[in-house]
């Protein structure tokens, strides 16, 4: 799983019938990321796996001082 990318928002937001406004106001709100390139690079990170660091393995005694296995 890809961790580097710290950005937290909701993938999905309820809007009332007839609330038109706050649906204009995220259809602006995702116009905005999707400029910004916020959207592709989740997109990048999450579904390509680009920038995704190879998991390092845990810390061992018999490993790291031990010297037991490699």
């Amino acid at each position: 799983m890809p961790h580097p990318l710290a950005i937290r928002f909701p993938l999905a937001y309820p809007v009332a019938r007839q609330d038109l406004e706050f649906a204009r106001f995220l259809g602006i709100w995702i116009d905005l990321q999707r400029k910004n390139g916020t959207i592709q690079a989740f997109y990048d990170h999450w579904i390509l796996g680009r920038d995704a660091r190879p998991k390092q393995p845990r810390w061992s005694v018999i490993r790291n001082v031990l010297h037991w296995v490699s």
